[in-house]
């Protein structure tokens, strides 16, 4: 396990702040994203270490974990370390009284749990009392051509199976600093405060392979990205329960700075609580479900770190002891396995209410307590597949047929290209199949089989009366538009892209049939489609690539028509114009006896003559297609369109989307919204806890991705979280290949 730990020193107006990198070796990481938030305008402070008037003292604990399975070492040059004010934006760095920056380290060389003191930060407290909050740790990283650095490059990697070094470049890591979100403020003030925090660090999501570079050289193969960085926990989240978070790893011995696991498995148990429990202090038994001789029973309120008569010897383990003097957790104890690869738990509260975890190795269970009963239960997200088979992918559809699942279709961004062509996109028209549930893929039809539809993406698929269909949807093709020189108003692009308006359907997604070349409603993408009382409805969508993509006419057209059909051949228009504005990214789902329409959008960015943004959040009703009734014109949750909406368990359930930065500085700052909703009868919303896909921040939150209802739980399949920012040359790395299951627990 790789950790960074921070600690903060409070005085009456001044904060203390060591720094500590904290790493280790291990084969266990979780994955996740950070934000790149360059758009914070900043004041930069710097100050000394702790005064020694300070009369209280408070700890925040930053630990970071990885996978180091693909690097022998993970080297960075880190020069400052600083953290970012919401309250004012300022950046707070620190003086250095440590005497330990710059510093070149390996993170994957410190053995577990030791530390380094990096940085001193002092931060001015108001005299007014209020507190200062912070949203954002930055770790400022050298540049090439640095006297400061040490070895071949000031930051690289060195793979298992290759001794050369290879340069990590680390995108804005020199100027304005590696940004790492907080999924909530932490605050301090004059009083004793206490956070704690852990980071979490996978390297292979973290350090991108540049496929298109490096091959045969050492410049440009790795990429450090925001991506695989987050903070994971923190005592300033309202956490709605206690929970346990058991993560099976393998313990390790270090000679030499070389990992090796030992044969034995270990089982690391935290606990966390959202409030103290009333009567006798709580007490925490976990055991193998077969052997209650390897039961770890401890008093856990203020229980130290970790214990170390039940840690391995070799693991060098230290133990930190009364780092809080509150504390809402116990943990973690490690409790020695016998090897197998998977394990059935028992965990007991007050030694009832035993809750059994089926832990397999090397992965992260939850066990979710709730001891505030006025606090509902939260909302349960789970990774079932991080990097399918198919590529990554945006504008795709899935569908559910005889027991097994359907992904077709979708649009993957290639790499900047020179000319640069905005847009430039793998177009799909392959079939996926799954028996499994989206644990694992097979490729049926492949998108240059000219016996089904052509490629496309920002289509519908639908299924009826035992077949699938694929309707409308777009491909996208630019050419460059060589203007004369006299020329005053003229595109530097000419869309050649196709608007669908074709039907195909089969009962096994290898053998179509095309019901209709060209459909009456108009070629179109972003449209809407559902399966209501045994028909096929079509409805909205746009068609004309929009002039923020391409940079000139023909402009948009956006839709609100609506037609049916019983076979995908005949159609039927119900009306040219509903009395919902036109739109794209609509969704639209049946409940009780009605469709419902829910947000979209009529433009991509905001412009002079549009709403900013041109998005909505309002919410139709239809019992037959004509006549809609208005249930909200602005529902609580935030306009957006590219999100999804199922209906589980009575609710509708709403989350995803695509959001526009409001800040001006910063105006391709990812600014998706952090939210899953649900409600009853589409008037009344609540949010729930937990956010979508475990998201820290909206950079994590995907748009334009595709979901359904399995059984009790929502599946989601890939999905785009890129902005509009063309000159980010790693903007096309944020698509997706995975598979999340959704398990809402109201």
């Amino acid at each position: 396990m790789r950790s960074i730990r921070e600690r903060f020193l409070f005085g009456l107006f001044i904060l203390g702040l060591p720094f500590f990198l904290l790493s280790a070796c291990g084969d266990g990481g979780g994955g996740g994203t950070s934000s790149d938030a360059s758009g914070i305008a900043s004041s930069e402070t710097s100050a000394s270490s702790t005064p020694e008037t300070a009369f209280s003292t408070g700890v925040v604990s930053v630990s970071l974990t990885d996978n180091q399975t693909l690097f022998n070492s993970v080297v960075l040059t880190i020069k400052e370390i600083g953290i970012v004010s919401s309250n004012s934006d300022t950046v707070y760095y620190g003086s250095n009284d440590l005497d330990q920056l710059p510093i070149t380290i390996n993170v994957l060389d410190f053995p577990e749990e030791a530390t380094l003191p990096l940085e001193d930060i002092e931060i001015d407290l108001p005299e007014n009392g209020d507190p200062v909050c912070f949203n954002q740790i930055r770790m400022i990283l050298a540049a090439e051509g640095d006297t400061i650095c040490s070895g071949p490059f000031c930051n690289y990697v060195v793979e298992k199976n290759d001794p050369l070094p290879y340069l990590l470049k680390t995108p804005s890591g020199q100027q304005s600093g590696i940004k790492i979100l907080t999924p909530n403020d932490f605050c301090v003030d004059k009083d004793d405060d206490y956070v704690q925090v852990s980071i979490d660090f996978d390297p292979s999501k973290a350090i991108v392979h540049n496929e298109n570079k490096g091959n045969g050289t050492k410049k440009n193969k790795y990429i450090l990205k925001p991506t695989g960085i987050r903070i994971i926990k923190g005592e300033w989240i309202d956490i709605a329960e206690g929970y346990i978070d058991g993560i099976v790893a393998a313990p390790v011995q270090t000679q030499g700075g070389i990992c090796e696991k030992l044969q034995a498995p270990l089982v690391k148990i935290a606990a966390y609580y959202n409030a103290e429990p009333e009567g006798d202090p709580v007490s925490l038994t976990v055991a193998l479900a077969d052997d209650p001789v390897s039961e770890l029973e401890a008093d856990s309120f203020c229980a130290k770190w970790c214990d170390d008569d039940v840690v391995l010897e070799t693991c060098q383990t230290s133990c930190v002891e009364d780092l809080l003097a509150k504390c809402y957790f116990t943990g973690p104890y490690k409790l020695l396995l016998p090897t197998k690869d998977t394990y059935d738990l028992e965990a007991f509260w007050n030694k009832a209410n035993a809750e059994e975890l089926d832990v397999k190795y090397n992965s992260t269970v939850f066990l979710k307590l709730n001891f505030d009963e006025s606090i509902p239960d939260t909302s349960d997200w789970e990774l079932v597949d991080e990097h399918a088979d198919w590529s990554p992918r945006a504008g795709l559809q899935v569908v559910q047929l005889y027991n097994s699942l359907y992904l077709m279709g979708g649009r993957t961004p290639r790499p900047p290209s020179f000319p640069f062509i905005p847009g430039d996109s793998d177009i799909w028209g392959d079939v996926w199949k799954s028996a499994d549930n989206g644990n694992s893929w097979q490729n049926v039809l492949q998108t240059d089989d000219e016996t089904h539809w052509p490629a496309r993406a920002y289509f519908q698929a639908v299924t009826n009366n035992g077949y699938m269909y694929v309707l409308g949807g777009q491909n996208f093709k630019l050419e460059p538009n060589f203007c004369p020189p006299e020329a005053e108003a003229c595109p530097p692009f000419i869309s050649t892209s196709k608007f669908f308006n074709d039907v195909w359907r089969s009962n096994d997604g290898v053998k179509w049939e095309e019901m209709v070349a060209s459909a009456p409603w108009s070629g179109r993408a972003g449209l809407s489609a559902v399966v209501y009382k045994n028909e096929i409805f079509v409805m909205g969508g746009s068609f004309n690539d929009d002039s923020a993509i391409i940079g000139g006419q023909p402009i948009r057209v956006y839709l609100n028509d609506v037609w049916k059909s019983s076979d995908g051949q005949n159609w039927e228009q119900l009306t040219d114009s509903a009395p919902w504005s036109p739109r794209a990214g609509a969704a639209v789902v049946v409940k009780d006896g009605y469709m419902y329409l829910l947000g979209g959008e009529d433009g991509f960015v905001c412009t002079v003559e549009s709403r900013c943004p041109p998005y909505y959040n309002d919410v139709w009703r239809s019992s037959d297609g004509e006549v809609w009734e208005l249930i909200i014109e602005e529902a609580d949750w935030a306009p957006r369109p590219g999100h999804q909406v199922q209906v589980l368990r009575d609710h509708f359930v709403l989350y995803g989307g695509f959001g526009l930065s409001s800040n001006p500085d910063s105006p391709f700052e990812p600014a998706n919204p952090v939210d899953v909703w649900v409600s009853k009868d589409g008037l009344q919303w609540t949010m729930l806890n937990d956010p979508p896909w475990n998201a820290i921040g909206p950079e994590e939150v995907k748009y334009d991705f595709d979901a359904l209802v399995v059984g009790e739980s929502i599946y989601t399949f890939g999905g785009d979280r890129e902005t509009f920012d063309f000159s980010d040359l790693t903007n096309y790395l944020n698509v997706d290949n995975d598979v999340w299951q959704f398990t809402p627990s109201y």
